[in-house]
């Protein structure tokens, strides 16, 4: 349960030129390694669109740092 999530997790992701991420690092978790390993799994379906991605080459890549935070 989310509940249980004690904090929110902070990843980096690296997308390509699809905007695909192809790498995800957890860089603080949630406290629950249940959880984290759902956000990492949500994280590699999640998809990035707009100009940052369209001009990119076809091997491109750009890191991005996300947090995703939980409220009671």
């Amino acid at each position: 349960s989310v509940t249980n999530a004690r904090r929110g997790l902070t990843a980096r992701l690296e997308i390509d030129h699809r905007g695909r991420p192809i790498e995800v690092e957890v860089i603080s978790g949630t406290g629950s390694g249940s959880i984290d390993r759902s956000l990492v799994a949500s994280l590699f379906r999640w998809r990035a669109a707009g100009d940052k991605i369209n001009a990119l080459a076809d091997e491109g890549t750009f890191k991005i740092t996300i947090h995703i935070s939980f409220s009671r």
